[in-house]
């Protein structure tokens, strides 16, 4: 790579213009490694947020899907924040799975230790690849203990059955499968496969077709309607 010497770097690259952008995360939106690379030898603190709209160099990465860059960070910046939330309250894993970045979700993931919050998987369910949207389940289920969640979010689709049953590895809990869990994958036709499956393999929703509704008394067929 260039020599720090040999580049000219800003005297504080962490300072704002008035959009909240710094000198560092044009570096990263534009990809420039070298320029990147002294920032961090000069001992920037690449944790910074800004004030406009709370973004790191780290959340610029990720949302300008250079993978090459979110790779780089992570093998050079010590003490890298990975699930520092902007101004809005998501972080580079949030953007990632909202955005359908297979690859930086999966390296995120593999390489760092981000919190999965369940809003995230939800944002990535219509777009994320099921090989990682398996990686966000495991990883979610290692941080949390409550599958119900996490199963009412997967019902309400689009997802496939088999992923909503990878998520499920204790069938025979039924106290797994809530009311919630019924009525919202009764919300779509994307979800036929997942009505039939819960109205078939547990009893409690058949037995209970008329009466269990949701918070406004709605059944399940009048939400289908």
């Amino acid at each position: 790579m260039t020599s720090s010497n040999a580049l000219q770097l800003e005297a504080n690259g962490n300072a704002e213009d008035k959009y909240g952008m710094t000198p560092v995360c044009r570096a990263v939106k534009s990809g420039n490694k070298d320029l990147v690379l002294a920032y961090i030898e000069q001992g920037l603190d690449m944790n910074y947020q800004n004030s406009v709209d709370g973004v790191t160099a780290f959340i610029r990465a990720c949302n300008t899907q250079n993978v090459d860059m979110v790779q780089f960070l992570i093998d050079h910046v010590d003490k890298l924040d990975v699930n520092l939330t902007d101004g809005r309250g998501y972080s580079a894993l949030h953007y990632s799975c909202q955005y359908g970045y297979n690859e930086i979700v999966h390296l995120l993931l593999q390489r760092t230790k981000p919190i999965i919050k369940l809003d995230t998987i939800e944002k990535g369910l219509s777009i994320l690849k099921d090989s990682v949207l398996k990686e966000l389940i495991d990883a979610y289920k290692a941080q949390n203990s409550n599958t119900s969640e996490l199963l009412e979010i997967l019902a309400q689709g689009p997802v496939s059955l088999e992923l909503l049953r990878y998520a499920n590895d204790r069938s025979d809990d039924s106290s797994y499968f809530t009311d919630n869990m019924f009525l919202w994958a009764c919300k779509s036709d994307a979800n036929v496969d997942t009505v039939t499956w819960l109205l078939n393999e547990h009893d409690q929703f058949k037995s209970r077709i008329n009466t269990c509704v949701d918070s406004d008394g709605r059944t399940a067929l009048m939400i289908a309607v």
